[in-house]
């Protein structure tokens, strides 16, 4: 089933970090999702889809990920976070993929942009996810 990832995970080094793997590897194309747009989780920097009559949440769509790579991404997302299914629109026409959504999490009304994330928490992001990254490996080398 693909993949449609709207966040951070469109980021090279996110991805990388996550999954192990190169986003390329996984045939990524954008997507969109009508009826939904990415939204600031409140007090963090990273986005959730909340469902909006009208507007459209820009993303990949991704294939071929191995159920090593969802395990990855599914610990990565967290408990907060569950799969859904819904019609995204690559440019070769409607299909359905897999996204998370986690509609309890508290959000603010800010859309959230892969840009301005970039430009704003990326660093920040990245060094968190590199040390929860590497206490996950320390603890399965235990």
């Amino acid at each position: 089933q693909p993949l449609f990832v709207f966040g951070p995970l469109r980021d090279e080094d996110v991805f990388v970090l996550v999954v192990g793997r190169p986003l390329a590897a996984f045939a990524p194309r954008p997507a969109r999702l009508a009826g939904w747009r990415a939204v600031r989780v409140a007090a963090a920097s990273y986005p959730v889809l909340v469902e909006a009559a009208g507007e459209t949440a820009e993303g990949l769509v991704l294939t071929g990920l191995d159920a090593d790579g969802m395990a990855r991404l599914d610990a990565y997302e967290g408990a907060a976070y569950s799969r859904a299914t819904a019609v995204i629109e690559p440019d070769d026409g409607p299909r359905t993929a897999e996204l998370n959504v986690a509609p309890s999490l508290p959000v603010t009304t800010e859309a959230w942009t892969l840009d301005a994330w970039r430009t704003g928490a990326k660093v920040r992001f990245l060094a968190r996810l590199q040390e929860r990254t590497e206490a996950a490996e320390a603890d399965r080398l235990e």
